[in-house]
């Protein structure tokens, strides 16, 4: 498998990658500063921005699957719905239908304060979720 990884050099995303690679998965992985990834023979590391539509599409280009471990580094941050935004048409674009998003935030009764709240209520992110099911 080609799994193409969001967040991978924060905490959570390090053990994906790290369990990515150790199964034996080529791995593209997206990263603002590639130097955080470790090196590895079967990871791509592609610099530039979640945010950034083009460079998404490159990372999901040739991919099996989405492991996205976005997170917020500070209270306020966008950074998870602004990625799933670009990640979610891209996958579309590229007929990928396997997405994992792993995620601290709550489900009960901080559900509506997570910050992947508002693409479920994008038309666009509820076709492109259709596709995955």
């Amino acid at each position: 498998m080609h799994p193409a990884v969001f967040g991978g050099t924060g905490h959570t995303g390090r053990h994906v990658l790290d369990q990515a690679l150790a199964q034996g998965h080529t791995v593209t992985a997206l990263a603002r500063d590639p130097r955080g990834l470790p090196a590895h023979e079967r990871l791509r590391p592609v610099a530039g921005d979640v945010r950034d539509a083009d460079v998404v599409k490159q990372v999901i280009a040739g991919s099996d699957a989405v492991l996205s471990a976005l997170g917020q580094r500070r209270w306020g941050s966008t950074v998870c719905t602004d990625g799933m935004r670009t990640i979610l048409p891209a996958m579309q674009a590229h007929g990928v239908a396997r997405l994992i998003a792993f995620s601290g935030y709550g489900v009960a009764d901080s559900r509506h304060r997570n910050l992947y709240v508002a693409i479920a209520r994008d038309d666009y992110a509820c076709r492109a979720v259709a596709i995955t099911s």
